[in-house]
């Protein structure tokens, strides 16, 4: 049997990390995009992060919702890799139907439906939760608020 290259890759991330990356050692995400900003980049009005409960010190993940109301399901996702961060980018970017997306960071790439980020020894990983197209622009911009931070 033949795992599929992403449980490949998740394998070797949590054989490769230390047994001390617990939750407790994490960074987390939802400081480094206030929803304000998340506001401006989406077009609505967005609602304050919330952090997963499975958190590591390998990566975090933030989920916003609209602040209206008229959706109950998750609009926005920022997760931040703050280990393995080469590794990381080049599984999620060397992958087919993958473009590359100029000025951000020190390499980023647009899948079908995340775009992601090498800045230093980090990856940001963006989603927009809406159906259809990904909205190139949002994510770029939600890119560009977040990356001074990290």
């Amino acid at each position: 049997m033949r795992l599929p290259t992403t449980s490949l890759y998740a394998l070797v991330v949590l054989l490769a990390m230390p047994a001390a990356a617990r939750a407790a050692d994490a960074r987390p995400a939802c400081p480094l995009l206030s929803s304000e900003a998340a506001s401006r980049a989406m077009g609505v009005r967005v609602a304050e992060g919330k952090a997963s409960p499975y958190d590591t010190a390998v990566s975090t993940l933030c989920t916003y919702a609209r602040a209206d109301g008229k959706s109950s399901g998750t609009l926005l996702t920022t997760e931040v890799y703050w280990q393995f961060a080469r590794m990381t980018y080049d599984n999620y970017c060397k992958e087919q139907g993958v473009q590359d997306v100029p000025g951000l960071g020190q390499g980023a790439c647009l899948s079908s439906d995340h775009l992601n980020v090498l800045q230093g020894d980090k990856v940001l990983r963006l989603r927009i939760h809406q159906g259809g197209p990904v909205p190139r622009a949002q994510l770029i911009e939600t890119a560009k608020a977040v990356l001074p931070r990290l």
